[in-house]
């Protein structure tokens, strides 16, 4: 057998952390933002967990947990999963939600999947000096010439 530690209970909980477990606190924390339920889905089917998942496994396997082969079966079977489930469901389920996407926009262009995002992600915030133009010496331009170059020719023979 290829995975000698999967066992059902590791399967179902696979199953569910790739559907009810991510799906319902995505839900949850999009509460209030006005997206439809084709949004929130999306959102909660393609939305990160596979690195959260190997950073947690690293954690507790750090602290010496009991039992670190169930952990490290189930984290890996639940990778293993997310990336032939997404990789199989990406091109059909991203075309769906475009074209759901373009026909409630059309229909409400008011929509919160509409607006455009006004927080920037960017991290980074430029300190005072970053800001301020620099300052640089103007740059030395040659004088046009008046009369143009020659070019000379040469026959392909």
């Amino acid at each position: 057998m290829m995975l000698p530690h999967v066992t059902w209970q590791i399967v179902a909980y696979a199953a569910l952390s790739l559907t009810l477990i991510r799906m319902v606190p995505v839900a949850i924390a999009m509460l209030g933002t006005g997206a439809q339920l084709p949004t929130v889905a999306f959102i909660g089917w393609f939305g990160p967990r596979d690195l959260a998942s190997i950073v947690f496994a690293l954690i507790a396997l750090e602290k010496g947990i009991p039992d670190r082969q169930t952990l490290l079966t189930t984290v890996m079977l639940i990778i293993l999963l997310s990336v032939f489930l997404h990789g199989l469901s990406s091109v059909p389920l991203v075309a769906a939600y475009s074209r759901w996407y373009a026909a409630h926009v059309a229909d409400h262009p008011s929509a919160s999947e509409a607006k455009p995002t006004i927080k920037s992600r960017l991290r980074h915030h430029p300190t005072a000096t970053e800001t301020e133009p620099e300052e640089t010496e103007p740059e030395q331009t040659e004088p046009e010439q008046t009369e143009p170059e020659t070019v000379q020719q040469r026959p392909w023979h």
